[in-house]
């Protein structure tokens, strides 16, 4: 939300269909902030993996109606810290892949998340790098762009 008080962009929300009140609460309460006008900001569901394909379509026309165009201009995808569970790595992967595979040229994906396990480590490292990640027309290239690890000590704690 934050993003649509800053620049002149028209974002898309999605989460599964229980969150969807509280992204449609944030955005009625940001809505006067955005720069694109209160219409600026849209939420949707939408599940991961190969079988929602349409729902990634879906999410494209509306971004697409939302910027008033034929949807020409790249677009952005932003996912912070979204995955928590190893089975969700693979359908989070197609999703990232469905949706770029029909999204204009230029468009990419932006993931930050905290590596809470092992499995998570491999998850991040391989991302993209999977020959399943690529279409006659897009494929999905991902690179670190920054790595911090911190581990959290309690004061009481003795380690």
């Amino acid at each position: 939300l934050k993003i649509a008080t800053l620049l002149p962009c028209h974002v898309l929300l999605t989460d599964l269909d229980e969150a969807l009140p509280l992204l449609y609460q944030n955005i009625q309460l940001n809505a006067p902030n955005f720069i694109c006008g209160p219409a600026a900001v849209q939420a949707q569901a939408l599940r991961w993996g190969a079988a929602t394909a349409q729902d990634c379509d879906s999410a494209l026309a509306v971004l697409s109606q939302l910027s008033n165009s034929t949807f020409a201009r790249p677009i952005l995808v932003l996912a912070s810290d979204c995955v928590y569970f190893e089975q969700l790595h693979l359908p989070l992967e197609e999703t990232f892949l469905s949706i770029l595979s029909t999204a204009p040229a230029g468009s990419m994906c932006l993931v930050a998340g905290a590596r809470r396990w092992k499995r998570d480590n491999a998850f991040y490292a391989k991302l993209g790098k999977a020959t399943r990640n690529h279409s006659p027309t897009h494929h999905l290239v991902c690179t670190c762009l920054q790595e911090t690890v911190s581990r959290y000590h309690d004061k009481d704690d003795n380690g």
